[in-house]
């Protein structure tokens, strides 16, 4: 018996990828601002579409979508899998999280908000991204998230915020 955990143990190890757990993979939106917020997940496989190609669709598949997120929710989320196989549904192995007001959405629809690219930001995440602490994403985009690639860049939106919450009090 005592040899046996030792040598669980080690295939444990060796069978793990290290940051990318096959398994339940969930991506996490946390709310900070005082907005309601809408999300579109370009997957590549389910939107239709990934990076480079940054041209919103006309026509949207409901599994890319969530609406009216006040605090945290998922984003994407699949039970058998991990992230590794996400990102391999991509391009160039980059998966962007489009975030929008959902006011904007409730005032000009879907297809309108897509057809004038009317997001507040956009998360362009990769392979580095989703090794712990930084699976879950959050808006507006937290220090940690720094070095994420978005547009606007990380300075532009947190300005953004800034003057949004600014405008509401």
């Amino acid at each position: 018996m005592k040899t046996f955990i030792p040598v669980f143990l080690i295939a444990l190890l060796f069978s793990t990828n290290g940051c990318m757990e096959p398994g339940d993979v969930e991506i996490y939106l946390i709310n900070h601002s005082n907005i309601k917020l809408a999300v579109f997940v370009a997957d590549g496989l389910n939107s239709g579409f990934s990076y480079p190609d940054t041209t919103l669709p006309a026509s949207l598949n409901a599994f890319c979508i969530r609406q009216n997120i006040v605090d945290t929710c998922v984003i994407w989320g699949s039970t058998c899998g991990t992230y590794e196989r996400l990102l391999s549904t991509t391009q160039k192995g980059i998966l962007s999280v489009y975030i929008f007001n959902q006011d904007t959405i409730n005032k000009y629809g879907w297809t309108g908000t897509f057809l004038n690219d009317q997001y507040i930001v956009r998360y362009d995440l990769s392979a580095d991204y989703f090794c712990p602490p930084l699976v879950d994403i959050s808006f507006p985009p937290s220090e940690k998230m720094i070095n994420v690639r978005m547009w606007p860049p990380y300075e532009t939106v947190l300005k953004e915020c800034a003057e949004r919450e600014a405008e509401s009090r």
